[in-house]
């Protein structure tokens, strides 16, 4: 894993997408610069574009997202609670003080955070308030081209 940091602060009012999604995503990809992965959130798109974009593009790498959600409710070190012992890099999606935000977890806590100014993750940041998390898998066999 690249210990990226995101280049691109969350400032929609200005017409400014965060790319902590895509600094992740090359992240635990080891892709060499967060640059070489689309901006996914780019132009304020809704999340389910965002997560179609996503999608297609790690087809293209024969990878496809493995995507689970979360009682939002519950806190960020109670959700990590249940990924004790999943030694794969995964990302987490959920809301920060300053906005939806996409860390690294690994073995039940943070291992990276892409931030620049790191704040704590206080909720999820699914559409009804779920945490999202996302393992990315290889596709096998090629299909979801």
């Amino acid at each position: 894993m690249i210990p990226h940091v995101a280049t691109i602060a969350h400032k929609p009012d200005v017409g400014k997408y965060g790319d902590c999604f895509r600094t992740s995503i090359a992240a635990i990809l080891d892709i060499e610069t967060p640059e070489l992965v689309p901006h996914f959130a780019d132009n304020g798109v809704d999340g389910l574009e965002m997560i179609e974009r996503f999608r297609k593009w790690l087809a293209r790498l024969n990878y496809a997202p493995i995507m689970l959600c979360y009682d939002g409710s519950q806190s960020f070190d109670e959700l990590m609670q249940g990924f004790d012992g999943i030694t794969v890099p995964f990302l987490v999606w959920g809301q920060t003080a300053d906005g939806p935000h996409c860390v690294i977890c690994c073995n039940g806590a943070l291992l990276h955070d892409v931030a620049l100014v790191r704040t704590p993750m206080l909720r999820g940041a699914g559409a009804d308030g779920e945490w999202i998390v996302i393992f990315i898998g290889v596709n096998l066999d090629g299909s979801l081209r």
